[in-house]
């Protein structure tokens, strides 16, 4: 009996595209929130987060 292949470093992670950050950062402009903007677009939250810092947001302030 053989055993299962067993996957390294979890899941592999999800690249985006510009068209994807625009969308995230029309629906931050939109929701005023990461969360929201995240959940509307269908994007980890920590990601949003990550984005918006990128782009000089701080945390709790949607604008730069």
């Amino acid at each position: 009996m053989g055993s299962a292949p067993v996957a390294v470093g979890g899941p592999k992670p999800r690249s985006y595209t510009q068209a994807d950050k625009n969308r995230f950062f029309d629906a931050l402009e939109r929701w005023g929130s990461v969360t929201k903007a995240a959940r509307d677009i269908g994007i980890p939250r920590p990601t949003g987060y990550d984005w918006a810092r990128a782009a000089g947001f701080s945390a709790g302030n949607t604008k730069r």
